[in-house]
């Protein structure tokens, strides 16, 4: 049913109720601080919690439905997990809303040191491109922190940045808008870093 609906904020996790494994889990994963570093909950250690055995059928019905557990991986307790109801990664899921809420503090804090300086935000093109600045900023502050790729091969083959910012000029503004002081010209298209959790198949070739 979580699947089907399509949640993309909905982690399911399979186990022994008595040990609160989703409570290890939200502590050890969610504690993270995305400006520093993202992170996967793939193969994350959970204190306190004792690995469970499971048959590979087993493993594979959770996989297939999308269900975290937590089991023994070369003798140490690992979690296999990290993918929401809908399918979306955690950390994909995290990154999403770790930048659309860092975003909108920059540009509210743009907004408020302009009002307390009393400088008002002129409805104008440089005032978008100081605007847009802070999307590239706070993009760059994901590059470094593993949220986002930092540079992408386009549809030429050319190596460009990840980002892709459309900042519309204010003469292309619906008037409405204009009256409403609102702009809506602005977009940006990121690439996600996106993460690695298997190598296979390994090829190697022993020559003498």
């Amino acid at each position: 049913m979580i699947e089907a609906a399509g949640y993309h904020r909905t982690h399911v996790l399979y186990h022994s109720e008595s040990e609160y494994a989703d409570a290890a889990l939200a502590g050890r994963a969610l504690s993270q601080n995305l400006d520093v570093s993202s992170i996967d909950w793939w193969l994350l250690r959970l204190a306190g919690i004792t690995a469970a055995d499971y048959t590979p059928t087993q493993r594979s019905t959770m996989d297939g439905d999308k269900i975290g557990y937590y089991t023994t991986l070369a003798d140490v307790g690992r979690y296999f997990g990290g993918v929401m109801g809908s399918g979306r990664y955690v950390d994909q899921q995290l990154t999403v809303d770790w930048f659309s809420a860092r975003l909108a503090e920059d540009i509210l804090s743009f907004m408020t040191r302009g009002a307390d300086s009393n400088i008002k935000r002129t409805y104008t093109d440089p005032t978008v491109a100081a605007i847009a600045g802070l999307g590239k900023k706070r993009w760059l502050n994901g590059v470094r922190a593993h949220h986002f790729a930092e540079s992408v091969v386009d549809a030429n083959g050319n190596t460009v940045e990840g980002i892709e910012i459309t900042a519309g000029l204010v003469s292309d503004q619906s008037s409405a808008n204009r009256t409403a002081r609102l702009y809506a010209g602005l977009s940006m298209v990121i690439q996600l870093a996106g993460g690695m959790r298997e190598v296979d198949p390994l090829t190697i070739v022993l020559e003498v």
